[in-house]
């Protein structure tokens, strides 16, 4: 970049800043040059930002897009970008608004003067429904639709509407593109779109121009994945999701907000999440799932394993095995793991959590005093298990 005609001027600033300042278009030109590389033959690009925040997506007005030609590799090209999003001005009344009203607005980094002289996006502080409703007929539709942070847990409904969200410029055969912040978020939205009817087309990448967060446990990366809406399944006017998997999806979030509070991102990988072990005095094979509150669960068994002071896992001893009729319709490993997260809430739920409340000694002043300090555990009671060097020798610390 610093080579280039255009980034000459970008010399005087250290590494570290100019991949705060050109994470957004770099991340949009990689994702054209692997997705819609047709692209790449144009003279000229209408690039629309969507749900653009206070961040690094809108930083100094979004001049920072006009590298995008140099990027791309295509120093003649021409480009055009639009930011849309309620958050852009501080003061907005709309229903999408996702943060409170000071984290609104458009930052101006210590490198604004280097860019002052190249345009500005054009800022639409609204929802996309109401930015696209207004355009003028007239209008060419843009090239390429790019939204870093989706937030279809929370918008997934409005994102994939054809009312509020990406579904007109879907019908008009805008490309779609979006960022996710770590691999759970990404389960997450996959599975969000294709309950509202939509899919990802191909494979989520990752991107190497991610930009690293200080709370990385918790908020993971800025645009740390990137994928594509598939074109061709666009959701049909009529087409209704089915409300009781939402449900279902967002108990098991409820489920996990005390392990998100410690752990962060990782708590969604966790639940659900299946670890094949094996005895190797008797080479017995189990498979453990992860389950709220750190419990392991043996599909084979049905018994659970907690970890103790120092972080092993070991038998939970008061809790009886959990009847395996009980876990017959477990969705397998090669399922998505959002239908396996949601599987292990509901059966800890359905029968670990009530079996712990009742005969707990005291009320659990917090979720993870449900199994007490130290546990009620001991070596040796898994069938097969030769005690030391069993399956809790196995699965070790962590």
């Amino acid at each position: 970049m610093t080579q280039a005609s255009l980034g000459l001027r970008l010399k005087r600033f250290p590494k570290e800043f100019l991949q705060t300042v050109l994470v957004a278009p770099a991340t949009v030109a990689r994702w054209i040059a692997q997705e819609v590389p047709a692209l790449l033959e144009r003279p000229h690009l209408h690039v629309v930002i969507a749900g653009a925040a206070k961040g690094p997506d809108s930083l100094d007005e979004g001049r920072w897009y006009q590298y995008l030609p140099t990027l791309l590799g295509r120093p003649k090209m021409t480009v055009r970008v639009t930011l849309v999003g309620p958050e852009l001005k501080q003061g907005t009344e709309n229903a999408s608004i996702r943060s409170a009203n000071e984290r609104s607005g458009i930052i101006t980094s210590a490198g604004a003067d280097a860019v002052s002289n190249l345009p500005t996006a054009e800022l639409a502080a609204d929802a996309l429904s109401s930015w696209w409703a207004e355009r003028p007929q007239s209008e060419a539709t843009p090239d390429v639709c790019f939204v870093f942070h989706p937030g279809m847990e929370a918008f997934g409904g409005s994102w994939l509407s054809r009312e509020q969200g990406l579904l007109p410029l879907m019908d008009a055969g805008v490309p779609i593109g979006l960022a996710a912040s770590c691999v759970e978020e990404l389960w997450h939205d996959e599975w969000l779109v294709r309950k509202y009817g939509a899919a990802m087309r191909g494979l989520a990448q990752a991107n190497p121009f991610a930009l690293e967060r200080d709370n990385a446990r918790f908020g993971g990366q800025w645009a740390a994945l990137t994928w594509t809406l598939d074109p061709t399944l666009v959701p049909a006017a009529d087409f209704k999701a089915i409300k009781a998997e939402l449900v279902r999806f967002y108990l098991a979030l409820d489920q996990a907000k005390p392990g998100f509070s410690s752990s962060g991102n990782a708590i969604f990988g966790f639940i659900g999440g299946v670890v094949p072990i094996q005895n190797v005095a008797t080479d017995e094979r189990a498979r453990l799932v992860g389950m709220p509150a750190g419990v392991l669960l043996c599909l084979e068994s049905g018994q659970l394993l907690g970890q103790n002071t120092v972080g092993r896992f070991e038998l939970v001893e008061r809790i009886p095995a959990v009847p395996l009729d009980f876990l017959a319709d477990f969705p397998g490993e090669e399922a998505h793991p959002v239908d396996r997260f949601i599987w292990a809430s509901e059966k800890f739920r359905g029968y670990v959590e009530p079996v712990l409340l009742s005969s707990a000694k005291r009320a659990p002043e917090t979720y993870f005093d449900l199994f007490g300090s130290p546990l009620e555990a001991r070596k040796g009671s898994m069938p097969g298990d030769p005690g030391p060097g069993g399956i809790s020798d196995s699965i070790g610390e962590g």
